[in-house]
């Protein structure tokens, strides 16, 4: 698609409905060899991030999306060392995992140099200067290749990757059992994976649960979350999966506010109280993903 300065930006929701937001000043668009993408700012939602013609962050929802994603898992597992990042273009993943001082080696891989250089030099508001932090290693390759061939362990594994729901690869591929197989081969004992599973709304669960129950076939343990995503204009979730770890369930909020204050990290959208009672369902949604 085309963006226009004070054009209209046409979003179509999961459920097959259409929203429109006004574009307020296209920053830039353009085209990699993997995929098109567009960076425009919005009146109501800040500065926007469009690939493949869908909104995949804006910085409303930044930290809403983000802490969710990566802090429950960090926290769950108390000291990661060595964390993987699985997509995670516009660097924001990584800043919030290397807020952890015990970390001494992440992992980010991307197939898209060129889209991660435009976020790098366009959305700092993302990264905030993630990319330059000496831990990060940066490998622009084939994911699939990647989770292969590497043979190490992480203390943490981050997917932040396209939905299960698009129809073309690598989509499904990304939320399949024989994925996350390969995954749970990197992690080391007592590690935790965790990944967006797309929206959860009465009207649409079904990603959030073929995400949930693919996970479950290969990890002992999973966990749902779910945050409101003005953005998305639905609910979205997260997973979180895991073999051996204990997850304090009667004292979830204490235990990530321990969490935080030994790290030294105080987050923007979340505080221990409503990071913890995100993995608090409603009684209907319990209900239909049984």
């Amino acid at each position: 698609m085309v963006l226009k300065n004070g054009g209209l930006f046409k979003q179509k929701l999961s459920g097959g409905d259409t929203v429109s937001s006004r574009i307020g000043e296209v920053v830039l668009q353009g085209e990699t060899a993997y995929q098109s993408y567009g960076i425009w700012e919005s009146k109501t939602l800040g500065k926007c991030l469009v690939i493949d013609g869908d909104l995949r962050s804006s910085q409303l929802d930044l930290d809403t999306y983000h802490e969710a994603l990566v802090h429950p898992a960090m926290l769950a597992h108390g000291e990661p060392r060595k964390v993987l990042i699985l997509g995670g273009v516009d660097g924001a993943t990584a800043f919030e995992v290397l807020r952890y001082p015990c970390v001494k080696e992440v992992v980010m891989v991307d197939v898209d140099r060129e889209l991660v250089n435009v976020c790098f030099e366009y959305l700092p508001e993302w990264h905030r200067g993630g990319f330059d932090d000496p831990r990060l290693e940066m490998r622009f390759e084939n994911i699939f290749k990647f989770v292969t061939e590497r043979d190490e362990k992480f203390d943490v594994i981050i997917c932040d990757l396209p939905d299960s729901h698009e129809e073309v690869e690598p989509g499904k591929a990304f939320h399949s059992v024989g994925f996350y197989t390969l995954l749970k081969g990197l992690i080391s004992a007592g590690g935790l994976l965790s990944t967006q599973a797309g929206a959860l709304a009465l009207f649409d669960l079904n990603t959030h649960k073929q995400v949930r129950e693919k996970l479950g076939e290969v990890f002992a343990n999973t966990r749902s979350s779910m945050v409101a995503h003005d953005s998305f204009f639905v609910p979205w979730s997260f997973v979180v999966a895991f073999d051996t770890r204990f997850w304090p369930e009667t004292m979830l909020a204490s235990s990530f506010q321990q969490g935080l204050e030994r790290h030294a990290i105080e987050l923007s959208h979340f505080d221990s109280e409503s990071l913890a009672a995100s993995f608090t369902l409603a009684k209907r949604i319990k209900a239909e993903l049984k």
